[in-house]
């Protein structure tokens, strides 16, 4: 096991990257890897072709279904993607629900209206902390959680007369029909390598990017040109002629105190000021180089595994380090939800973020084709 304080250096930036709960390789581990990988891809690939064969039923709902996913775990943008798409929608005049898994949340096997689009009706350890977190962003549009998508979706159209469901991380949820696939695929790392579960980070080959209708490139600007172009030809490669491919950027709108959204500043904020990142994302170390991007000066980064739950342990640490080098504490707005009141950090600031698609008209020309009767 790798030690929770043990500390890499982050390039050029310097900062001081404590990695929380991250296992070490045992010697035995390449081999596991590879067989675990042999077993997870015979298993998608026999659940794919029960779908795709006819053998396994795929339900359809009485409404519009965008789903927003990716071929990877974790760390491409899907949250602020589905926040984007579901606000665009709901600002057109439809009546537009989020549908989630609800992962961590303990309500996410019976299924659970998170939002009823005015407020927030359970806690993130109920729900998860990213359908609380779209139902604190998203007004007027209620979320459900539920591990049955197809349940989920029902009661979307029975409770709340939902017109569109936009699901978020659906990509491999073939049980229920979609009317437009959106996969998302990170600039910086798009196959991590080409390997499956558990030996990389890829859900499915990346063949499956057949299915997709539009492909989005996201954190387009981390890569230069010429590497960004290699990826845009690569993936080409496995997309229908009829899909589209387009690039987007995570873009910081806005800095607010923890629990207290009243008390807010521009991002620019940030610039020349030290300060120590904490999150829990599948990407996290994005998050540090967002803060950067910004002109922060991260002296000490707290990355732990994504949807983990900060403890008292978690809090003192973060808060010795925040002391010691006399500056506040950013944290993302995913990570907020969950973030304890009652905690020992002093002054802790929340990074919102929104997704900039550079093909905007394109893809939402693709979206209201897809919308229409």
């Amino acid at each position: 096991m790798r030690p929770a304080n043990q500390a890499d250096r982050a390039g050029s930036d310097s900062a001081m990257i404590h990695r929380g709960n991250t296992p070490g390789a045992a010697p035995w581990a390449g081999t596991a890897f590879r067989v675990g990988e042999t077993l997870y891809g015979g298993a998608t690939w026999c659940v794919r072709a029960g779908f795709e064969l006819g053998w396994r039923r795929t339900f359809r709902l009485p409404c519009k279904v965008i789903s927003v996913g990716n071929l990877t775990t974790g760390g491409t943008g899907k949250t602020p993607m589905v926040q984007a798409i579901a606000t665009r929608l709901r600002d057109e005049g439809y009546r537009v629900v989020v549908l989630c898994r609800g992962y961590g949340g303990v309500l996410s096997r019976d299924g659970a209206v998170v939002s009823d689009g005015a407020k927030v009706l359970v806690s993130p350890e109920a729900a998860g902390d990213e359908p609380v977190l779209h139902g604190n962003r998203l007004k007027g549009i209620p979320v459900i959680i539920g591990r049955d998508r197809v349940k989920a979706g029902l009661r979307a159209v029975r409770d709340f007369a939902a017109e569109v469901v936009v699901l978020d991380d659906a990509y491999q949820y073939w049980r229920l029909y979609r009317d437009l696939d959106i996969v998302l695929i990170d600039a910086a790392n798009p196959f991590s390598g080409g390997r499956l579960l558990p030996a990389g980070r890829l859900r499915e080959p990346v063949s499956a990017l057949r299915r997709a209708d539009v492909a989005v490139l996201t954190r387009a600007s981390r890569v230069n040109p010429s590497s960004r172009d290699q990826v845009i030809g690569q993936v080409r490669c496995h997309l229908r002629a009829d899909a589209i491919i387009a690039q987007a950027d995570h873009r910081p709108t806005r800095l607010y105190r923890v629990h207290r959204t009243d008390e807010a500043c521009s991002v620019d904020w940030l610039n020349h000021r030290r300060i120590v990142a904490a999150c829990a994302l599948g990407d996290g170390e994005g998050f540090v180089e967002t803060l950067h991007a910004q002109g922060g000066d991260v002296v000490e980064a707290f990355i732990y595994p994504d949807h983990h739950c900060f403890g008292m342990r978690d809090y003192l640490r973060i808060a010795s380090a925040a002391r010691t080098a006399d500056c506040p504490v950013v944290i993302t707005e995913k990570d907020a939800v969950k973030w304890s009141t009652s905690s020992a950090v002093p002054e802790v600031w929340v990074l919102g973020i929104e997704m900039q698609i550079h093909e905007e008209r394109v893809v939402y020309r693709r979206i209201a084709a897809a919308l229409e009767p």
